[in-house]
């Protein structure tokens, strides 16, 4: 993927000027490759269900290099709402900082957490994933990361993730939240909590380069957020999919962690594994058409991870 240099600053226009003055455009990534108009309807990591909105148009360059002296539009948006969520730049948050670490016993300990179908292959490594009814109805998917309410079994007592854990999108991307301009036909734009816990001016990796352009800490906040704008316009047609395969069984899990202990997760659908294992060539190729033939066989091979949450568990009430 191509990079921009930081010498280069673009304005709101859509032009990237250098710093001689001269004017050239810049090369843009359409956001139609990657789904269809998000839908900003996911709640902030810190669980608080704040909803974001938009009040700027804001193109992404190719490599999304975003930001880039993007003040003007900013203030403009300032003006327009009234929500904590400013729209990213590198003049206005040269200076904000990542700082990935979650609070002990606050809204950040969550035993479950939504995971999307683009990032399953990385979440079924480490959790088990099943599937629940959300707020507003809808079947979704969601990763356990512990076995009783506000029970979150990776996240270390220095407020870190536990070495070598993936770490989901919805909590991977920290204070950075996307949602759509102004207009269905409008690019998606970025914003920023500046009053997220996990933005600082002090602590943490900077979000942007001396120069400007995009540090590792923000690009890999915005891999987080492409996933969820992807994974986002999977949802319905998986849980689509997978109905129409047979392959959704109702369940109450239960995790062993001693002799006399007994943890539930009430009330969950899972991947029937047995089911997947008898479907017919008709059925295995309709699902696998779909696009969805892979995520079944990992979200139902993630159940092999409820010993080890349970092993963390044990460890945790002893």
């Amino acid at each position: 993927m191509p990079s921009t240099s930081s010498a280069n600053r673009c304005d709101p226009t859509g032009a990237t000027r250098s710093r001689s003055g001269s004017r050239r455009n810049s090369s843009r990534v359409s956001w139609a490759e990657y789904g269809s108009a998000f839908r900003p309807n996911l709640p902030w990591p810190d669980g608080s269900g704040r909803r974001t909105a938009a009040a700027a148009r804001f193109a992404i360059e190719t490599g999304f290099r975003i930001g880039q002296n993007l003040a003007r539009t900013h203030r403009n948006h300032r003006k327009k709402t009234a929500l904590s969520a400013e729209l990213l730049n590198n003049v206005d948050h040269h200076d904000l900082r990542l700082h990935m670490r979650w609070g002990r016993g606050g809204g950040d300990m969550l035993s479950q957490v939504l995971v999307f179908p683009n990032e399953f292959q990385s979440v079924q490594r480490h959790y088990p994933i099943v599937f629940r009814e959300s707020a507003d109805g809808p079947l979704r998917p969601v990763a356990l990361l512990g076995l009783a309410a506000g029970q979150n079994l990776f996240v270390t007592e220095d407020g870190g993730w536990a070495e070598g854990h993936y770490i989901p999108a919805v909590l991977q991307r920290g204070p950075l939240a996307i949602a759509q301009g102004e207009s269905p036909s409008d690019d998606p734009v970025i914003l920023v909590d500046p009053a997220h816990s996990q933005a600082s001016s002090e602590r943490g990796d900077p979000l942007f380069l001396a120069q400007g352009g995009n540090a590792p800490a923000l690009e890999r906040a915005l891999e987080a957020l492409r996933v969820i704008y992807v994974g986002n316009d999977l949802f319905d047609p998986m849980i689509e999919a997978f109905h129409a395969a047979g392959l959704l069984n109702r369940v109450n899990l239960e995790a062993r962690v001693s002799e006399d202990a007994t943890y539930a997760v009430p009330d969950v659908q899972i991947i029937d594994a047995k089911r997947l294992a008898s479907l017919s060539d008709s059925d295995l190729g309709a699902l696998n058409r779909a696009g969805f033939l892979q995520s079944a066989f990992m979200a139902a091979a993630s159940l092999g991870t409820m010993q080890r949450l349970a092993d963390l568990a044990a460890g945790v009430s002893a």
